[in-house]
Order: structure tokens, then sequence, then C-alpha cells
């Protein structure tokens, strides 16, 4: 949250909710249920429950086909569904709090295939030295005395 209570990402990009930006009260905790709803506490006052303050604007695209932009977001593929909010699929759209989307990469998996690619170019390196080397000794053994 910003300082004036504003939800923001990492990147400082505005957390939309279906009515807009949400902003949460000052002094306020934010939580976020599965749904996405929004509740602000008072972190002084445990006894009152939490208020909703807004709903983050979810959508399915498991129908529109996306495509990653360069600073690493997706928009939609149809250049008419850009910058407008495109309807969404027919699954329900869900949060999980307090997790990070990993990577779809094995480390380990990949670390092993770099390193056999390394030494395979060594090796093709190693035998076109070779082969330069026999082709050079093969043409200075042809010259006239």
């Amino acid at each position: 949250m910003t300082s004036t209570g504003v939800i923001e990402n990492a990147a400082g990009h505005l957390v939309l909710g279906e009515a807009g930006p949400i902003t949460v009260p000052a002094g306020m905790l934010a939580t976020i249920s599965s749904d996405g709803t929004v509740f602000a506490a008072s972190p002084t006052e445990s006894e009152v429950p939490p208020v909703a303050v807004g709903n983050l604007m979810l959508r399915d695209a498991s129908v529109t086909p996306l495509i990653r932009r360069e600073d690493g977001l997706f928009q939609p593929l149809d250049i008419e569904l850009r910058g407008t909010d495109f309807p969404t699929g027919p699954g329900v759209a869900s949060l999980q709090s307090g997790t990070l989307e990993g990577s779809n990469v094995n480390p380990i998996e990949t670390m092993i295939k770099l390193m056999d690619f390394s030494r395979s170019f060594e090796a093709q390196i190693k035998m076109i030295t070779q082969t330069k080397s026999i082709d050079e000794t093969g043409s200075s053994m042809m010259r006239l005395p």
C-alpha cells in the first residue's frame, strides 16, 4: 500500500478492483480473501470485525489468448481488447494469499543441459582446431622444396 492507502503491486502498478483502484483507510491492515475481497481491519481493535473495502478485478483468461508484453505482464492477443476489460472465461478465478508464482524452469536440469552444451561446444572447437592443423600439415607436405 502507498502512503495514501492505494494498493499497488511491486512494480508500482495500481491494483484494480471492480470499481477502480482499491484504497485502504490509513492505519488499517489489509487482507485479501481467496475470492478477491479486500478487507481492512484495525490493528489496535481486534474485537472489531474486518470491513470489506473492495473486490479485486479477477478474470479467467483460459479462453482469451494472451501474449507477454515487454514488461513481463500479459495482454490480450486481440488488439480490440487491449487496454480494456475482457470477458472472463468459464473457470472461477481465485487467489492464494501469501504465495508467489514459481518458475516453470527446473534449475538443476537446465544447469546440466548447459554443461552438456558447453562440453559439446568445446569438443567441436577442438575437432575444428585439429582438422585445421591436419590440413595445414598436409599443405606443407605438398609444397615444393
